[in-house]
């Protein structure tokens, strides 16, 4: 059950290419939902899509940086650098959402 990430554009059309997460890093990383340190991670469903807002990015940004800090898997370090670039892309450019897809 990998979750997906991709950036897309206000038309849903996707920027660059999707990243899979085939080895389900992030789904076994992601905080409970009851966990309030993750205002903004803790709602990503990984049977469901969860999408971010350029504003929300931002938020994003810190937590995914705290989460990898936490849990870094060093197999993983490229899709952990790979999931920031989208999600600092999505921070900076308007109109974009970052798309958290789940199995």
């Amino acid at each position: 059950m990998a979750i997906s990430v991709v950036l897309r554009d206000e038309m849903c059309n996707d920027i660059g290419e999707a990243i899979h997460d085939s080895d389900d890093v992030i789904r076994f990383c992601l905080p409970d939902y009851s966990d309030a340190a993750y205002p903004c991670l803790r709602f990503i469903d990984p049977y469901g899509d969860t999408i971010f807002n350029p504003l929300q990015a931002r938020a994003v940004l810190d937590e995914w940086d705290r989460l990898y800090r936490a849990f870094s898997d060093h197999n993983a370090d490229a899709l952990w650098t790979d999931v920031r670039k989208l999600i600092v892309l999505c921070s900076e450019e308007p109109h974009t959402y970052l798309k958290f897809i789940g199995d």
